[in-house]
């Protein structure tokens, strides 16, 4: 007799770094599709649930989805400050962008396919990130190059002797609106350096770029998601990324709010994983729950 074939893993499922330790979760707080097979003994499940739907989910809520906005457009800005819509709507599109900006320095290169030096970039971001999906190159080079949808560019800044990457930039300058009607965004879905100066440094000039490419691109505002303790957090601050609910929905990211909630099921892990302080979080762990 022929084996029996095995049902295919569940599309959600998601290796994970916990304090260390790899495990596989789920990265849906939702029932899983009808055949699919769950990963034995998943560590948690994990996502992102519309605010007023989060009473019929059972899991510890860890709080709002942490966007941040840059505006890049006038209209944003002021839609942000609390100008009726109708008002601010009316302002000219100018960009909000420096002129002299978004030269690329020397090192500055597009990565166009998979590239295993991604793993030892996401090793040398993630030493003190206590949960995670990993950021291997597989799963960069999946979401980058395989996904549907408007196209994602990836730059990356390279060390000039050793041919290192010390920081990485996954974005989308093809400004869309997330919402029918919304505002046309441009989205960072990752941003990724080593803890070095150099790397910080060279996080900052990529994301520098992107705004740049958005703002050309006639984007309204860039939106990305991180926690205010994540590493890439004060890079997004010194572009003018904010964590403002106002800028959120003048941008209008989703049809309502997001609750972002975990679901343990190994009671070891359960208090790591509850406590937000712990968690990477990016644009490709929301991008699924908004797509619906």
């Amino acid at each position: 007799m022929s084996p029996t074939p095995k049902a295919p893993l569940d599309a959600r499922a998601r290796w994970m770094r916990i304090d260390g330790d790899r495990r596989l979760a789920l990265a849906t707080l939702l029932s899983t599709p009808e055949g699919a097979a769950l990963p034995a003994e998943p560590a948690f499940a994990f996502g992102f649930v519309p605010e007023e739907a989060r009473a019929g989910v059972s899991a510890t809520w860890l709080g709002a989805a942490p966007f941040v906005v840059r505006p890049l457009r006038p209209a944003i800005a002021l839609a942000g400050l609390g100008v009726p819509a109708g008002l601010a709507s009316a302002l000219p599109r100018v960009p909000l962008t420096s002129p002299l900006g978004g030269r690329a320095r020397p090192g500055v290169r597009a990565i166009t396919s998979h590239d295993p030096r991604m793993t030892r970039l996401w090793e040398r971001f993630s030493v003190d990130v206590g949960v995670a999906v990993e950021r291997s190159a597989a799963f960069l080079g999946a979401r980058a190059f395989e996904g549907s949808g408007p196209p994602r560019r990836v730059l990356v800044l390279e060390d000039g002797e050793r041919y290192a990457i010390r920081a990485m930039c996954m974005f989308t300058e093809e400004p869309a609106a997330l919402t029918p009607g919304g505002a046309e965004v441009g989205i960072v879905h990752e941003l990724l350096h080593d803890r070095s100066v150099t790397g910080m440094r060279a996080a900052s000039h990529l994301l520098g770029l992107a705004v740049h490419e958005m703002a050309r691109a006639g984007a309204d505002a860039a939106v990305a998601l991180s926690f205010a303790h994540s590493g890439s957090f004060p890079m997004f601050v010194r572009h003018g990324f904010l964590p403002s609910a106002a800028l959120a929905r003048a941008a209008a990211i989703g049809a309502s709010p997001l609750a972002f909630g975990v679901a343990p099921e190994d009671p070891e892990l359960a208090p790591i994983v509850v406590r937000p302080e712990n968690w990477h979080l990016s644009w490709l762990d929301v991008e699924d729950a908004l797509a619906g």
